[in-house]
């Protein structure tokens, strides 16, 4: 994600939000997105991102392992 050189050190010690700023700032909402499979994990990442720039994208990953009321959530 952070390929410039001296950037991790930036984020290392960031709450989420921050992190997700720096990389709206360093790349652009055009070059960011968040890969989700929407299983529980993803909730907390979700939020976080939605707080911070509704407008980024979320991509949606199936894996297959998703209940059917789950994926219809998902998918809406």
């Amino acid at each position: 994600m952070f390929r410039r050189r001296g950037a991790r050190p930036r984020v290392a010690r960031c709450v989420p939000a921050e992190v997700i700023e720096t990389a709206l700032k360093t790349v652009g909402r055009e070059h960011l997105a968040l890969v989700s499979s929407f299983g529980t994990e993803s909730a907390a990442l979700l939020k976080v991102m939605s707080d911070v720039d509704p407008a980024i994208p979320v991509v949606f990953l199936d894996t297959g392992w998703l209940s059917r009321r789950r994926l219809l959530i998902a998918t809406r």
